[in-house]
């Protein structure tokens, strides 16, 4: 996190001192596209396991509240036009609702487990593209990119006997498209769509690590570190308002569709099964255009 922290504030500074020669000639795009922000919300969870085609287990629910910051900016650089680069951070801590079972590592007996349990979430992606205007009077304009991202989620035990809590993390490389429709000189609707490849992905699963007691005088070996988990596809889409209420201050409010999975994995006699998970994120904030 800290290393995603220092790069967000370095490409914060970064994209305010771009030399602008020409950049958009609306003053919509200009105002909406060159702002730092801030918003709030929340981030809906919707994960699964399967194991031969049947749900295992998963989690769901509501994380909140959700942070995320954010800076954008569309300009000119010597003589390429209307370059587009964005950085964000968010960070979500809530708990959601974990359904599923205790297995027993003698019998191999499952017992039936519904609780609430803590959940993190933590995101951060940088991202470079061009903006092209698609009619004469620059109220339409499509930006295609490229991006790359990294997830964090803390899935937190909920209490009881041990300490059953993972921590997955992976990075996506993907390529997508933001349309935008400047409505008036003070309003800018957006549209999103990415196709994404997921990759380096891991679950780290401390109470499996090294030698684990069964409790009947024996012992078997656990995970030897994280388990590596198969790389997936990744879909996005999102819709975005930015309505400036001057010049240098903008209310926004976005909302976000994602749907990301993980191929098994397998770690000594342990094995994560493949997985899906759909996230959905509504927020709200402000920002301020420089």
């Amino acid at each position: 996190m800290k290393h995603a922290l220092v790069a967000l504030a370095a490409a914060i500074g970064a994209v305010g001192v771009l030399p602008v020669v020409h950049a958009t000639d609306n003053y919509a795009f200009y105002s909406a596209n060159n702002v730092v922000g801030l918003s709030l919300g929340s981030q809906h969870q919707n994960y699964s396991e399967f194991i031969n085609g049947a749900t295992a287990d998963g989690n769901y629910g509501d994380v909140k509240p959700s942070y995320r910051l954010y800076a954008t900016t569309q300009r000119d650089w010597r003589n390429i036009s209307d370059l587009y680069f964005a950085v964000s951070a968010s960070y979500a801590s809530g708990s959601t609702t974990y359904d599923g079972a205790l297995v027993n590592l003698i019998t191999g007996a499952q017992t039936p487990v519904t609780q609430r349990t803590p959940t993190r979430l933590f995101d951060w992606n940088i991202r470079g593209g061009k903006a092209f205007t698609l009619n004469e009077d620059e109220t339409v304009q499509l930006i295609p990119y490229l991006d790359y991202a990294q997830h964090h989620w803390d899935r937190l035990d909920g209490g009881g006997e041990g300490d059953y809590s993972e921590y997955y993390k992976h990075s996506v490389i993907s390529a997508g498209v933001i349309g935008q429709y400047a409505v008036t000189d003070v309003l800018v609707l957006s549209a999103e769509a990415q196709l994404g490849y997921l990759y380096n992905a891991s679950v780290h699963a401390p109470a499996l690590e090294g030698l684990i007691d069964l409790g009947n005088g024996e012992y078997i070996n656990g995970t030897n570190g994280p388990i590596i988990l198969g790389n997936h596809d990744t879909v996005m889409l999102s819709l975005g308002v930015d309505y400036a209420l001057t010049y240098n201050f903008h209310v926004t409010a976005d909302y976000r569709w994602q749907r990301y999975g993980y191929g098994m994995g397998v770690n000594n006699d342990f094995s994560e099964p493949k997985s899906t998970s759909i996230m959905q994120r509504v927020e709200v904030g402000i920002a301020l255009t420089f």
